[in-house]
């Protein structure tokens, strides 16, 4: 930074870097400079916990800090809480009350929005710690609030299809589960397809 100053005669506001030079001790440097630091972080821990910070979330609450309790089948955040609160969204009702059933012990709370985009959101902003659409959705309803979870450290399926490799053109339909957490997600996942929900 000290060549960059010597040149341009001041510091910039902006810095634009390739991977190798983006970590936690750069970025706190630079910001601690007022300098905003701009390029792809390697670790995917480092990654999540630096999405936490950007929007004002203390990043000892990234997804891998949490700890998975067999025993009660939930996760347990690093202050001690249980997670509870799971988003569940179908146009159909019945659909909702097999799943619910393959929830019951597993789940605290249950939230039904009324819009997969909104619940996604809520999952993305710790709002929901997770969410499923029992029914089929499109890829219209989802691919938007898909990327905004992951880029906030989450986790997304497309049940049938995988994660980032699922077609989002306009003929696609499935189901999709969202997380703060590998084992949220896989308990979600499990929850619907253990509901024998008809395929659309």
């Amino acid at each position: 930074m000290a060549e960059v100053k010597r040149n341009l005669g001041r510091e910039p506001k902006q810095v634009v870097a390739d991977g190798g030079f983006i970590n936690r001790d750069s970025i706190e440097k630079m910001e601690a400079r007022g300098i905003d630091l701009i390029g792809p972080l390697k670790d995917p821990r480092e990654r999540s916990e630096a999405a936490m910070k950007s929007v004002g979330i203390d990043p000892q609450y990234a997804p891998h800090f949490f700890i998975w309790d067999k025993e009660s089948n939930t996760l347990q955040c690093p202050a001690g809480a249980k997670l509870e609160v799971v988003g569940l969204e179908s146009a159909r009702p019945e659909w909702l009350s097999p799943v619910v059933e393959e929830l019951v012990g597993k789940v605290y709370r249950l939230r039904v929005i009324g819009s997969i985009a909104v619940s996604l959101c809520y999952v993305a902003a710790t709002r929901f710690d997770a969410m499923a659409s029992a029914n089929v959705c499109r890829s219209v309803d989802a691919a938007a609030g898909q990327l905004v979870v992951r880029e906030a450290g989450g986790f997304v399926s497309f049940l049938g299809h995988g994660g980032v490799e699922a077609p989002l053109d306009l003929d696609a339909r499935y189901r999709l589960v969202a997380a703060r957490s590998p084992e949220e997600l896989d308990l979600l996942a499990r929850a619907l397809m253990n509901a024998g929900l008809p395929e659309d």
